[in-house]
């Protein structure tokens, strides 16, 4: 299989852009369409695992969810009897959520084939599925493009990339100089063909054009204050509305009528004035009196003079944890730790970020520790473990947590779960 599969069942799984999600036939076509629009929308892992835990513990179906981040890590959480398999470079890593109450949670950094599927499915052949919603007992999405996007090159370019057919050069002035019968005569023909190049050009005498008006009404589209117009106030050729039947091939440029050709444009006659002018001298409308202005100051609110208030400003952090493992984790919301940390309480905004770590020897509980962010704080509080939550200071030595009290976390200190896994606070310049 060199693409995304499925092989048909029924359970609904979904492919898109970065997210695939198997849902049980219990959960309904809700949550499906739901997800599909947040993967639509570029969602993150948080918004995908909002959706499915909405109906809360007591009715909350079996899922699996898992999205590629834009930092290239995969977030993935499985509940109920499906199991993931995940191809990473340090081998097959199973997943499952058998007894556990909420969910299983992992963060992967490297995927390079990852397949859902139910225990029971039944075996039938695998199909192609380019992205979509189909009702399923598997899904695989193999390498790393394939959770963003197809390898094929060529799927999804635009059908306008396909390269445009040669169009053949064509003299436009030979065209249109062949394409006007003999007969036809340009205006300015003459100082083309026969005229000296510096032949003064003639300019047409305007033409008055006049109209017979009854005396009982006034002309048409004239108002009372035309009444009073002046002698110049002529209505002079306008260009003609008869459509032109010939393309005109040749443009006579102004260079080409000569150097003393001064053509005459008649304006108006002076003293006239143009209608739609006005320099304000001569109108009172335009001149305020000062009393007048000082009334109009009264009117205005007046300032009381207390400061507008002001929002707060909104605190923006990039405190993170470092952990040995080599994971970095963002402090963007409550964090648990453990050999396999469980969301215990789902709360009413954040739901809490799940991170496991190994644990040979088993000294790390399930859910061990709790790290959150209280204004510039950052409080570490022990989940009631089995060895307990230090805190390691250099030339203080070890100082071991109480079980369920917060402590704030000073930034040259370091917190031991146990089996060599430790972790520090790092904050942005």
């Amino acid at each position: 299989m060199n693409g995304s599969s499925y092989t048909p069942g029924q359970w609904t799984a979904l492919s898109c852009n970065g997210l695939v999600a198997l849902l049980e036939p219990a959960a309904g076509d809700e949550p499906a369409l739901e997800l599909w629009q947040i993967a639509g929308d570029g969602g993150s892992f948080l918004d995908g695992l909002s959706v499915l835990a909405r109906p809360g513990l007591a009715v909350l179906p079996s899922f699996v969810l898992a999205v590629r981040g834009q930092d290239g890590t995969t977030n993935v959480a499985v509940r109920g009897p499906a199991r993931v398999e995940v191809l990473t470079d340090d081998g097959t890593e199973l997943i499952d959520g058998t007894g556990v109450s909420t969910w299983t949670e992992r963060v992967l950094h490297v995927v390079h084939r990852l397949t859902v599927r139910v225990p029971d499915g039944a075996s039938t052949p695998w199909l192609p599925l380019i992205g979509g919603l189909v009702r399923a007992a598997a899904l695989t999405v193999p390498t790393q493009s394939d959770l963003t996007g197809s390898d094929d090159p060529t799927v999804g370019r635009a059908a306008g990339a396909v390269p445009p057919e040669p169009v053949p050069v064509v003299d436009a002035e030979a065209d249109l100089v062949d394409a006007v019968p003999a007969s036809t005569t340009a205006p300015h023909a003459a100082a083309l063909d026969g005229e000296p190049a510096g032949a003064p050009a003639t300019v047409a005498e305007p033409v008055e054009l006049t109209r017979e008006v009854p005396d009982d009404r006034e002309p048409d589209g004239v108002g009372a204050a035309s009444a009073g117009a002046g002698p110049d106030s002529r209505t002079f050729d306008g260009p003609s509305r008869e459509q032109p039947t010939q393309v005109l091939t040749r443009i006579v440029e102004p260079a080409m009528v000569g150097a003393g050709a001064s053509a005459e444009v008649p304006g108006p006659a002076a003293g006239t004035h143009v209608a739609g002018h006005h320099d304000g001298a001569d109108d009172a409308s335009f001149t305020i009196m000062s009393s007048t202005l000082a009334d109009l100051r009264e009117g205005l609110p007046v300032w009381d003079g207390r400061p507008a208030p002001t929002p707060d400003p909104v605190r923006v952090t990039d405190a993170r944890l470092v952990l040995s493992t080599g994971l970095v984790v963002a402090l963007d919301r409550p964090v648990l730790i453990g050999r396999a940390p469980q969301a215990m309480r789902l709360g009413s905004r954040d739901l809490p970020r799940l991170v496991a770590v190994p644990s040979p020897q088993q000294d790390i509980s399930r859910t061990h520790a709790e790290v959150r962010l209280v204004g510039d704080d950052v409080l570490v509080t022990d989940l009631d473990s089995t060895n307990g939550v230090y805190l390691l200071a250099a030339g203080l030595g070890a100082r071991r947590l109480h079980p369920g009290e917060p402590t704030a976390l000073a930034a040259s200190e370091t917190v031991d779960l146990g089996d060599g896994v430790t972790f520090t606070v790092e904050r942005g310049t």
